[in-house]
């Protein structure tokens, strides 16, 4: 019994390191890097691959399937219909915080099909705040690629120039986006709201729901992550100084 944290890269590293850190169980992290970025491929193949790959780790003894992917978790509630895995989104959690939080009006930077798929928007509408949405293709690319600052400034510019002057913050809709606060921070005075970790006081509940025993005085952490991808392991390993294993999915 374990749980799978699933992105298309290693965006989401980030959350399965904080999850990992709080409970006891045996963490797996797949980065479908075969398929990145996630943003970009139409919808339809998107929702197929991630049958594929739900149907996959589920049948392998995953309790749950955490999708560390904003425009994955978009599809969550169409995934959740075909199997008896919990599929964990991010996206809603992600919202409900920045409400709590008493932001009016954010500027959402996010990948295409998460934009154009309107979830962040209507989610933010449902709890009272008011969101703007800017599309950032070119984002992840630079972060798979490993892009150091100085070349990452141009483009992080050119998009929070859009951002519109009654914005009080800044959400980012994608988990890759956070190895790009540096430069962000760099271009704009604006508060930056991560998603990955607006979400986890959401997603450790919904494991500590399905009976998933936290570390604690007692009880200690005595599995070791295991990271596999899809493609291009050596370059992950690379970029993000995490070992991953090829696997054929």
């Amino acid at each position: 019994m374990f749980v799978c944290v699933l992105d298309s890269g290693i965006g989401g590293l980030a959350i399965c390191k904080s999850l990992e850190q709080n409970f006891t169980c045996p963490f797996v992290y797949f980065a479908d890097s075969a398929f990145c970025p996630y943003g970009d491929l139409p919808l339809d193949v998107l929702e197929s691959r991630l049958q594929t790959l739900c149907r996959f780790w589920h049948k392998r003894g995953a309790v749950a399937i955490v999708l560390a992917c904003n425009t994955a978790s978009v599809l969550q509630p169409m995934l959740q219909q075909e199997t008896d895995v919990a599929i964990l989104p991010i996206v809603q959690p992600t919202c409900q915080q920045i409400a709590r939080q008493g932001w009016a009006k954010v500027c959402v930077l996010a990948t295409k099909n998460t934009v154009q798929s309107g979830v962040y928007k209507s989610c933010l509408q449902s709890v009272g705040v008011e969101a703007q949405q800017i599309a950032c293709p070119n984002f992840v690319p630079l972060v798979e690629s490993g892009a150091n600052l100085q070349n990452c400034l141009p483009v992080v510019a050119k998009s929070l120039a859009l951002v519109e002057q009654d914005c009080q913050a800044i959400v980012l809709g994608c988990t890759h986006f956070g190895l790009l606060r540096g430069a962000m921070q760099q271009v704009s005075d604006l508060p930056i709201l991560d998603c990955n970790n607006l979400c986890l006081p959401s997603l450790q509940s919904s494991l500590c729901l399905l009976g998933l025993q936290k570390v604690g005085d007692v009880v200690q952490k005595t599995h070791q992550t295991m990271h596999f991808c899809s493609a291009n392991g050596t370059k992950l390993c690379q970029t993000s100084g995490v070992q991953f294993k090829l696997l054929n999915v």
